[in-house]
């Protein structure tokens, strides 16, 4: 069933039917005052796990230069073995050729350090679903960052207000929570923190 079946279903129901049309055209509207995007080329991602290697994918897929950061050497030699596979299945599939392959790879990097997101644009935290844990990163990821980078985090459990306490400027932070497969699904959940200004959020969507 598609939304539009649900919402022609929905027709005894006038209130659920406007809703839903309403949710429809909101869900592609970006905000005013966003800044270009285009501005935004260099992206990291702490958390080189499922969901982590899978953003940082899909930034590549984007021509952005992506960090992937993690402080498990194996879990950064598994993630770079993984995306490579994606790469190369990519190839395969005849989506990409061999220098299309070669330029998305060389976009990727690996580091075991927070302190290689320096001069990022964007970092989205991807680490593990404990609060004290993502206040924790907060703290260090704006340390590193310039004061108009923005800070996400990937969560899907927790209170966004609470991992925004983590932040001396939580204005510039936002949730982004990524579908698995993140390179290939499309699905973006944005969420606001009640600190997020107007322009992180529309620069966000």
């Amino acid at each position: 069933m598609t939304v539009e079946d649900f919402i022609v279903g929905a027709a005894p129901y006038g209130d659920a039917r406007a809703y839903m049309q309403d949710a429809i055209k909101q869900a592609g509207t970006v905000p005013a005052g966003a800044k270009d995007p285009a501005g935004y080329k260099t992206v990291g991602v702490l958390g080189a796990g499922a969901m982590g290697r899978g953003i940082a994918m899909a930034f590549a897929q984007t021509g952005r230069d992506v960090t992937l950061v993690d402080p498990s050497a194996d879990a950064l030699k598994s993630a770079e073995q993984h995306l490579t596979s994606l790469a190369d299945r990519q190839v395969a599939k005849g989506r990409l050729d061999q220098p299309g392959r070669d330029a998305l790879l060389e976009r990727l990097k690996y580091a075991d350090a927070i302190a290689a997101f320096a001069g990022a644009d964007l970092v989205v935290e991807a680490v593990p679903e404990i609060m004290g844990l993502k206040q924790k990163v907060m703290g260090e990821i704006e340390a590193v960052l310039g004061p108009d980078a923005l800070i996400a985090t990937n969560t899907s459990t927790l209170d966004i207000d609470g991992i925004a306490q983590g932040l001396k400027k939580a204005d510039r932070f936002i949730g982004m929570h990524f579908f698995i497969p993140a390179q290939v699904n499309p699905l973006l959940e944005v969420i606001p923190a009640q600190a997020t200004s107007s322009e992180t959020l529309a620069t966000s969507m």
